[in-house]
């Protein structure tokens, strides 16, 4: 139960919702979690605060972080037609590696053109708010949780 399938060796699970919250105000500490479809949970923390702040607003910005000034991520989630070309190209993301030594989380972003797969590395983060745009599957690593749990 609850698990996805296996891919390339390795068991996926899906994120069924994401929330997000502030760990600390000083210094500023956002993060968000990841609710997963076999129980587990996976804590991000550090993420942009504008990709915290897309999630506790139900995916969507009411308004710009930074008044004036714009960020790539106003940017992105602004434009419909660069939403739709990233809808046709991203397949899912998938969270699937933790570097011990540096305390990082990776994920991948799966890009497919017809029957052309492309995977790139990205900053979970920023893969999530890819996926959250798009409304492409988030999936965790088994791997991923079992290094968790250590």
């Amino acid at each position: 139960m609850g698990e996805l399938k296996e891919k390339k060796g390795k068991i996926l699970y899906r994120t069924k919702y994401i929330e997000s919250y502030l760990a600390s105000e000083d210094p500023l500490i956002p993060a968000i979690v990841l609710f997963l479809d076999n129980g587990e949970e996976l804590e991000l923390y550090n993420v942009p605060l504008e990709i915290a702040q897309y999630v506790s607003e139900g995916n969507s910005f009411r308004t710009s972080m930074n008044g004036e000034r714009a960020t790539i991520f106003d940017l992105i989630w602004s434009h419909e037609d660069i939403i739709n070309l990233l809808k046709e190209d991203i397949e899912s993301v998938i969270i699937d590696e933790y570097d011990e030594k540096s305390m990082l989380y990776s994920a991948k972003v799966v890009f497919r053109s017809g029957n052309v797969v492309l995977e790139r590395r990205f900053v979970p983060s920023h893969a999530i708010f890819l996926a959250l745009i798009t409304g492409k599957e988030i999936y965790v690593s088994d791997e991923v949780i079992k290094k968790k749990k250590e």
